[in-house]
């Protein structure tokens, strides 16, 4: 199942592990906090409905459950994994995950919800490009609600895999074109985390199969601030 464990700014201990789900079959979990302590978690199960499906969970700043278990998917398909999620300053979520769907191969979606887990808009595709596969997205918001989605895409870059990113506004909308991160396009760029400041700026972090961990800045109009940097070189 699902636990987590609270602590204090010094990395102390807060009470004992927390059970989020009911399931026995769940993984990947993902969590975002608000500033008051309340916060959310989200996981994929892959037997509450039969299928593997994406569920999330609020609670309070005490660790206290203030919602039951939401199915955060609609779809059905082969499996919907990976969850990702991030909360604007009001504690409005939205949740990203990957799938794939009868028909489809796999695709990034993503669904917003208010602070009590009640949901803003049915589930949307994030990635405009759906030849070859979408994968592991991670997300990020600012506090206005606006929230930028990546993800790392097969075959795109035009050399194994490749990492792109699409931005939105706070009601779900579209926010300009999707873009690739990596500037290098040789091998694989993999496994994206992203951050995002109150005035729009994005770091990327990735891993280049050739080159490390690497990060990019863009400003929040979509320009990038030189080229991309190592953070870590390859192990």
């Amino acid at each position: 199942g699902v636990h987590v464990q609270r602590f204090a700014s010094n990395g102390a201990a807060i009470g004992g592990a927390i059970n989020v789900d009911s399931g026995a079959t769940s993984g990947n979990g993902a969590i975002a906090m608000a500033d008051d302590g309340s916060f959310v978690v989200v996981w994929q199960d892959d037997g509450q409905q039969a299928d593997q499906d994406i569920f999330l969970r609020t609670f309070d700043a005490d660790g206290d459950p203030t919602s039951a278990e939401i199915a955060v998917n609609q779809s059905e398909g082969f499996f919907r994994a990976r969850p990702a999620v991030a909360m604007d300053a009001l504690g409005n979520l939205v949740v990203a995950w990957e799938a794939e769907l009868v028909g489809e191969l796999h695709n990034i979606y993503a669904r917003l919800f208010d602070a009590d887990g009640v949901p803003l808009t049915g589930e949307f595709r994030v990635n405009a490009t759906v030849a070859g596969e979408q994968k592991v997205p991670d997300v990020a918001r600012q506090g206005g609600g606006e929230f930028l989605v990546v993800w790392e895409s097969f075959g795109q870059d035009g050399d194994q895999t490749g990492v792109y990113g699409q931005r939105f506004t706070a009601l779900g909308a579209a926010s300009g074109p999707e873009f690739r991160v990596n500037l290098g396009t040789v091998d694989s760029q993999l496994e994206p985390s992203v951050g995002l400041a109150v005035d729009g700026t994005a770091v990327v972090a990735f891993r280049d199969v050739a080159r490390g961990v690497l990060g990019r800045v863009f400003a929040a109009d979509g320009s990038t601030f030189g080229g991309d940097f190592r953070i870590r070189a390859p192990s």
